[in-house]
């Protein structure tokens, strides 16, 4: 494999101001080892073509370069510590180096997709992440990027309070980025579509909708790479689920799966096809989410996170009660009320629990309904959950033993959970 450096890079640029066809191709075949490089780089090599070859600049060629060199050392990081995660960052260039433009853009990337599962580790990641978007050094890049670097890895800290429900230290946050963000323009590096994507997420789930879709709209606009364009494709299909249009939210996830690279992200291909899972069981077409079930099941036990196993034990909740087995569903929905509880995924278990209650509801079956909602109340509180949940779930309680529980009530409980 050629392996460019910076000085052959400024060479190059030396000997033809103008780059050939030929320089472009030379960079093809230096990042041929890593799809995702060559995919996060294409802002930058298309330049080589026929868009716009007289705006390329050698640094566009020196950030190709050591992305890729970042990428590849976090990886050899982790693979040398055995799973180590304290080990893998220890082991990482304790001085600023050029490596550092791609290794935070790797550690983001490793925190996003931790942050659901494992939220300590993702925190610990974005921290360092961020740490040497600071330290990035003053070579070719110099210090005019490095807002545009922080904003990405403050975004990553921000999802990764998101995903916990964490929502005032993720606002926070996400403040901070977005002041580094525009700092950092003219955005260089090319990180705008993901920060954009980790703010409207953001702002989806503190259920400000209308400008969450706002900004999914701005990041689609950046032309982000397939795999950026795919998440947020299903992000904005969460969103119009949460506004009632379940059509709307289908045809951006059918436009979403084709874009995603199977082999290379089994993980998004699952949370996207999960997500198919849940529009279908919403639009109560039963007979086409059960045919995507095993699939799905298969793809995680081969890769998934136990949070992605719990996800597909709760359609097949839905599923269950849907298709008119409701001692299966409600099996499934104990299992998978404690372990989102286990998880500390308040949102999540709050819900699971509200579809729990109306299905014993629906039974004659309150004292249970009261029995499950006191459990998980003190287990919100234990955990010191949002105050919106603790509410939900106490109207619950406070009206069985009212004798006044109703389907309005468990409904009004579930849209307090949603405002939260």
């Amino acid at each position: 494999m050629t392996v460019l450096t910076p000085e052959s890079l400024l060479r190059l640029y030396a000997l033809s101001p103008e780059p050939p066809e030929s320089l472009g191709q030379l960079v093809r075949h230096a990042l041929a080892g890593s799809a995702k490089s060559q995919n996060r780089c294409q802002h930058l090599l298309h330049l080589f073509f026929e868009y716009h070859p007289d705006l390329t600049a050698y640094w566009d060629l020196y950030l190709a370069h050591y992305r890729w060199q970042g990428a590849r050392l976090w990886n050899q990081m982790q693979d040398s510590s055995a799973g180590d995660l304290d080990a893998a960052l220890a082991r990482l260039p304790a001085k600023p180096c050029a490596e550092d433009w791609g290794l935070v853009e790797a550690l983001c990337e490793t925190s996003r997709r931790l942050a659901a599962s494992d939220r300590e580790a993702a925190a610990r990641i974005a921290r360092a992440a961020l740490a040497r978007a600071r330290r990035a050094p003053e070579d070719v890049l110099g210090t005019k990027c490095r807002p545009e670097l922080q904003a990405l890895a403050w975004a990553t800290l921000a999802n990764v309070y998101r995903a916990h429900d964490q929502l005032e230290p993720a606002r926070r946050a996400m403040k901070k980025a977005m002041a580094r963000l525009e700092q950092g323009r003219p955005h260089l590096l090319g990180l705008a579509p993901a920060v954009l994507s980790l703010r409207a997420g953001l702002e989806a789930s503190a259920k400000d909708y209308p400008r969450s879709l706002e900004t999914f709209a701005q990041a689609l606009a950046m032309h982000p790479p397939d795999e950026l364009r795919a998440r947020i494709l299903v992000k904005i299909s969460a969103s119009l689920i949460a506004l009632g249009d379940s059509m709307g939210a289908l045809a951006n996830i059918e436009e979403a799966i084709p874009l995603i690279d199977r082999e290379a992200d089994p993980r998004l291909w699952y949370c996207t096809v999960q997500h198919q899972l849940f529009i279908l069981t919403e639009l109560s077409r039963f007979e086409e989410a059960a045919a995507l079930v095993p699939k799905v099941r298969n793809l995680v036990s081969e890769g998934g996170t136990p949070v992605h196993e719990t996800r597909v034990r709760w359609i097949e909740a839905r599923l269950a009660l849907g298709q008119g087995e409701p001692g299966t569903a409600e099996t499934l929905y104990h299992q998978v009320r404690q372990e989102f509880l286990d998880h500390q995924l308040a949102y999540s278990a709050a819900i699971v629990t509200l579809e729990l209650a109306e299905l014993l509801f629906e039974q004659g079956r309150l004292e249970e309904v009261k029995r499950h909602a006191a459990s998980t109340l003190h287990e919100f509180r234990r955990q010191r959950v949002e105050s919106q949940f603790i509410s939900a779930l106490a109207l619950v309680e406070q009206a069985v033993i009212g004798q006044r529980l109703t389907v309005e009530i468990l409904r009004k409980a579930r849209a307090l959970v949603e405002q939260r």
